[in-house]
């Protein structure tokens, strides 16, 4: 599968103006880096697991089973000081694309939670990972608050195997505001578009819900 074309960090953005706006986010033109380590395949193993059929209690948009997360993992590995974020979904991530599966993280005092009903969730950096119904994909990191970037990930960054979607990036690409890398805090939110004026007509589910998770520690 190859990168889409079109411009990836105005999703990011326009993700984050639906949500509720933030200041300075993706205020620094977008970069792209080079990726050592590609993501692993998904495993039977999962952090966050729950049944099929769990949606975002207020969603009025598609609920289609390719947004259901049944499983989601956040990881750090300490050797290669990559991030890892994993998840399982109820149907093939393809599936009524555009699928944009959002990642939040936490790297320390991180105050903005734009969802109703959810206020646990919150988060200071954000990933995209798009996946178009023809297969295509592509994956964009962007911090937010002062001296905000995103950052364009090389395909082999990205890992998609029918369900399971996975990302790997250097931790460096999301400095700490106060957390050490290994003790950052996670969310999932699936969504089936950006830019809605209601982000609740394109949220679809969170793992976990109204929380956020460390990520797993690995050597």
């Amino acid at each position: 599968m190859i990168r889409s074309s079109f411009a990836r960090a105005s999703v990011s953005i326009a993700l984050l103006l639906s949500a509720g706006g933030c200041s300075g986010a993706g205020s620094s033109p977008a970069q792209v880096v080079p990726q050592a380590t590609p993501a692993p395949a998904a495993t039977a193993s999962y952090q966050f697991s729950r049944p099929s059929g769990t949606y975002y209690a207020l969603a009025t948009g598609p609920l289609r089973p390719s947004l259901d997360v049944i499983g989601a993992t956040g990881a750090y590995n300490t050797s290669a000081a990559t991030i890892t974020l994993r998840a399982k979904l109820a149907a093939p991530v393809v599936l009524g694309g555009p699928n944009y599966y959002v990642w939040g993280l936490d790297r320390g005092g991180a105050t903005f939670a734009p969802f109703p009903g959810e206020p646990k969730v919150l988060f200071n950096v954000v990933i995209v990972e798009t996946v178009q119904a023809n297969g295509s994909y592509d994956s964009v990191v962007s911090t937010l608050g002062t001296g905000a970037l995103s950052t364009t990930l090389p395909p082999t960054a990205t890992a998609i195997a029918n369900d399971t979607i996975a990302v790997t990036f250097p931790a460096s690409l999301v400095p700490s505001t106060g957390l050490s890398p290994n003790a950052y805090l996670w969310n999932l939110w699936p969504r089936s578009g950006v830019g809605a004026a209601d982000a609740k007509t394109q949220l679809a589910s969170f793992a976990p819900e109204n929380a956020v998770l460390p990520l797993v520690v690995a050597p």
